[in-house]
């Protein structure tokens, strides 16, 4: 028997979107974010995942590709963070947000960029590599999404979804938050699996991975010092007895060091970094990341 009430779901929220009807959350992946400091918004939830990214500037350095696709580029955090690997190829971000857009511009002044929806548009270039994080776990038709991904790609896919790692459902669940206007889904690694295997996609790994193996980082603690200004730096020096010199050298970018962290003075929590709250139990957290190479 048929879900009536979930294809009713699926199609007002299709509409939803084609008209414009926006809740405030769904509204941030059009309006790049509710916050006044939209750049520290989203290098804040960038960074959150921090052992995510280092696994994946060392898959991207060891493969070789001269064109690339970012859909959900947000505001290029990517290309700017991991100048190794995208400073001599063609970068293209694609992304909802005309705003995001526009600060993705600034953040990498090389790239070129497009505004829309990646299962809408026409994109009549392939890409050697096709990079999606986070972005899966909330379109209308996943499936539609990874086809797509394997049509336009010339080599290689990269994928990660946020939500988990959902190898115990046969198919995908997904729900339509009527008040929050977006899509979350539930990915069945059985279902991904097999759309892979019909696309005649051979070598893949689905893998099971955490956002954080530890709770906070050095580099945590180097973007705190970085957007500080003098009075705050000052407080810093004070609270972990750390001197200038030393945090000044510490790392900003997604080094997996938590050397520092350990040896403050006082114990570095979320609220001293500035962070949510949620970084407190985040490493608890599954996601999937898809890889496959044609």
């Amino acid at each position: 028997m048929k879900d009536f009430k979930a294809i009713f779901n699926t199609y007002s929220g299709k509409v939803k979107n084609s008209i414009g009807v926006k809740k405030e959350y769904g509204d941030k992946f059009i309006h790049g974010g509710y916050e006044d400091d939209s750049q520290w918004y989203y290098e804040r939830m960038f960074f959150s995942k921090i052992s995510s990214l280092n696994f994946l500037n060392k898959y991207l350095s060891q493969k070789k590709f001269f064109s690339v696709l970012e859909i959900g580029c947000s505001i290029g955090l990517l290309p700017k963070f991991m100048k190794n690997v995208f400073d001599n190829v063609e970068y293209t971000g694609l992304d909802l947000s005309e705003k995001s857009l526009a600060l993705a511009k600034q953040n990498f002044v090389d790239g070129n960029f497009i505004e829309g929806d990646f299962l809408q548009l026409s994109l009549e270039q392939d890409f050697e590599l096709i990079l999606s994080l986070d972005v899966i776990d909330h379109v209308y038709d996943p499936d539609a999404f990874l086809v797509k991904i394997i049509q336009k790609t010339k080599k290689f896919g990269f994928i990660r979804a946020y939500r988990g790692y959902f190898d115990e459902i046969d198919n995908h669940v997904t729900e339509y938050r009527t008040n929050e206007g977006i899509y979350l889904n539930n990915l069945s690694i059985k279902k991904i699996q097999t759309i892979l295997e019909k696309n005649n996609i051979t070598k893949y790994q689905l893998l099971k991975s955490k956002s954080r193996e530890k709770i906070f980082y050095d580099s945590d603690l180097g973007r705190k010092w970085k957007r500080s200004d003098s009075i705050e730096r000052k407080k810093i020096m004070e609270f972990t007895g750390f001197n200038r010199e030393l945090l000044e050298n510490l790392p900003m970018d997604f080094q997996l060091s938590d050397e520092f962290i350990k040896k403050s003075k006082n114990k570095i929590s979320s609220s001293f970094l500035g962070l949510p709250k949620s970084y407190d139990d985040i490493s608890k957290n599954d996601h999937l990341t898809i890889i496959f190479e044609k």
